[in-house]
């Protein structure tokens, strides 16, 4: 994920006129993409509003974008004030690491691969 913010990092501050006329929209889809694909995956969508941040602090047209367009990036400001702490992991009975918040199991395999599989009641 980090590549490509890099280059729309670079992208959005470059004087092609693409840029300056789709910005906006440029802007909307960048914030919609990160929300809609990201928002289940803690860690990623840390380094997505870190990089939101970067976007802010150092871009001045980003800068007044976020200013004038609040409703917009309000997703993610919802999707921080549910997630505060990450996802916290617990060890059962039989030793293995599961997510205490979700329904999502990891096993450690003997040759060291990890294995997700739902948790579900209807498995037995």
């Amino acid at each position: 994920m980090r590549p490509y913010l890099q280059l729309f990092y670079y992208f959005i501050q470059s004087d092609l006129p693409v840029v300056k006329s789709q910005f906006a929209n440029l802007m909307e889809d960048l914030i919609q993409q990160i929300t809609r694909n990201n928002s289940k995956y803690f860690q990623v969508m840390e380094v997505c509003i870190d990089f939101v941040w970067k976007l802010y602090t150092t871009v001045p047209d980003c800068q007044k974008w976020f200013i004038d367009n609040k409703d917009r990036w309000q997703s993610l400001v919802q999707w921080n004030d549910k997630n505060r702490e990450p996802p916290s992991l617990i060890q059962n009975q039989y030793g293995q690491m599961m997510y205490s918040q979700s329904n999502t199991k990891m096993n450690k395999t003997r040759n060291g691969i990890l294995n997700y599989r739902r948790n579900d009641s209807r498995q037995n």
